[in-house]
């Protein structure tokens, strides 16, 4: 139990990871969309101002050609502007720095007055004094110097009066318009640029901390099932199973503490011909019997406890109640041996309750009630072809709702759950003791679906199959494997592509992982509790996976 607690907790922390994350994906895409438009208006205004550049620089070459002289007296006016120009702005720099520690060393000379030490204001005082002259000297230059570029300018229009310059003013105005739009959306995109790169910040911090998380879970499941590989050793060690025996074993835990082990039978470790044997709450051998060896007192390890053998069937006989020496049978299982003559089966699952207040879904509930009310058993009998025969019953005794599934065909194909050919013989139920497990049923899907109905289907089904317990799973897989009935996960996953949207396993990887999966172990071989809880954990993860997708479209 404290195992199953902290890797429930892991599995809990990994989804809120994950759902945080998704948050936050959904943020940066959001910012990083806003980004892309404002990159491309910044790369419009850019290119706007470029053009208006040159048509600017055109009309100014246009009017420049008026004449040699307007040419050459502006070309002089040019050298004295950049040449001046170039020394004004690094005058202007050192201006400003001076100007910076003249301010510095005032604000000391003040703190020093008011705050500090008195007689050191005096000394910040002078400092600042010098770089204010300093600042001053330099301005002088400047201003010298720009009317220096200004005399320059008068001589030339004085020399060489302008010619018509409308053409090439408005062009100016249209590329002083054009720059200033340019510098709007530049400042605009870097707003945005710095959101987009906070909000990859928070989803990368996040998904690293899912990732950990989720590593985390896989380490801890897989040492769960490492602790049960050991346990099931040490069980089939102490029955004497030999390992050629051990692959398709089958274990049973009593609730009176004994355990019962089944190896060596024909395609299943409890199938035909099984060995059986038997250890008590102490894990002592009370009972073994070797595969397709003789059923009877003598595999009893202590003959003193005959009188507690509570099954006794001879090898090859046939199975049924009349083997129970204790007619208190939990319930009953239906299976057909005749329904595929020529056909062997290769396993049976499901159950049928028969208490009328008892069901692993809870006291008083019909095993069934979700789906088909009334329905108390549903059983699915495999063959070795890949076909298999389910069936539903309401009392315990009659069939109802027999139905077919061909695994070699392709889902959607119409052949796909109808029943192979061959004469139907008549029906045999057999009675023996099950321990109240069951399936659900679902029938069809041809009804057509918009996308957000299918999305709730396939949430609705996800919803069930998170809610099942590993042993609950065991024997209801099918219900969610099978694509026979129009709300089964994959009847649904069917109509979503049939209907023309995306294409689904590219939206929803998860969710076809785990249909893929289900698919996989709905064989009629019974899996390990670990392997239920992994398809129960991925199902709890591609229900967020729908979910989230809901909310983002």
């Amino acid at each position: 139990m404290p195992k199953k607690s902290n890797l429930d907790s892991l599995k809990s922390r990994e989804q809120d990871a994950f759902h945080r994350k998704q948050v936050e994906f959904k943020n940066y895409l959001d910012a990083k969309n806003r980004a892309d438009i404002a990159y491309n208006a910044m790369q419009s205004a850019r290119q706007e101002c470029r053009t208006a550049r040159e048509e600017m620089n055109r009309e100014y070459e246009d009017m420049q050609r008026s004449s040699n002289n307007f040419r050459e007296v502006w070309d002089e006016y040019g050298r004295i502007r950049d040449t001046n120009n170039a020394r004004i702005e690094s005058l202007r720099q050192e201006a400003e720095y001076e100007h910076r520690e003249m301010q510095d060393c005032f604000e000391r000379a003040s703190s020093c007055y008011h705050y500090g030490d008195k007689s050191e204001a005096p000394y910040w005082s002078s400092q600042g004094q010098d770089h204010k002259c300093r600042r001053d000297n330099i301005n002088e230059e400047v201003s010298r110097l720009c009317q220096e570029v200004k005399s320059a300018r008068q001589d030339a229009e004085w020399r060489a009066p302008k010619t018509d310059s409308s053409a090439f003013q408005r062009a100016k105005s249209f590329f002083n318009d054009a720059k200033s739009r340019q510098k709007s959306a530049e400042a605009e995109f870097e707003r945005l640029k710095i959101e987009r790169e906070q909000y990859k910040a928070k989803f990368d911090s996040i998904q690293a901390e899912y990732l950990r998380l989720k590593e985390e879970f896989q380490e801890k499941l897989a040492q769960i099932k490492q602790d049960n590989q050991r346990e099931r050793d040490k069980i089939l060690d102490k029955a004497g199973v030999n390992w050629s025996n051990r692959e398709d074993a089958k274990i049973v835990k009593k609730a009176d503490g004994t355990t019962q082990v089944y190896y060596g039978g024909l395609l299943f470790g409890d199938g035909l011909g099984h060995g059986h044997a038997a250890l008590d709450q102490f894990d002592n051998k009370t009972y073994n019997r070797g595969a397709f060896e003789k059923h009877g007192s003598q595999n009893y390890v202590n003959n003193s406890s005959k009188e507690s053998k509570t099954y006794s069937r001879n090898i090859l006989e046939e199975h049924g109640s009349q083997n129970y020496t204790d007619d208190s049978g939990k319930g009953v299982t239906i299976y057909d041996r005749n329904a595929r003559p020529g056909h062997q089966v290769m396993g049976i699952e499901g159950g049928v309750k028969l208490r009328p207040n008892s069901s692993f879904r809870g006291e008083g509930q019909d095993w069934f009630y979700k789906k088909k009310p009334g329905v108390i058993g549903h059983i699915t009998q495999y063959y070795d072809d890949g076909v298999r025969v389910s069936r539903d019953t309401r009392d315990g005794i009659h069939e109802e709702n027999v139905h077919w599934t061909d695994e070699r065909l392709n889902d959607g194909h119409p052949d796909k759950h109808k029943k192979p050919n061959g004469k139907r013989q008549q029906l045999t139920i057999l009675l023996r003791t099950t321990d109240n497990r069951g399936l659900f049923m679902k029938i069809g899907y041809n009804k057509p679906m918009k996308k957000q109905e299918i999305l709730n289907g396939i949430s609705s089904e996800l919803e069930g199959l998170s809610s099942e317990t590993p042993r609950e799973l065991s024997c209801a897989v099918d219900c969610y494997a099978d694509d026979y009935d129009e709300d089964s996960i994959r009847a649904l996953i069917l109509k979503w592509n049939q209907s023309g949207y995306k294409d689904f396993n590219e939206l929803f990887p998860i969710t076809t992982k785990l249909v893929l999966e289900l698919k996989k172990v709905n064989n009629g071989i019974e899996r390990s509790r670990e392997e239920y809880a992994a398809l129960i954990s991925l199902a709890k993860d591609a229900l967020t996976e729908i979910q989230n997708h809901r909310v983002l479209d």
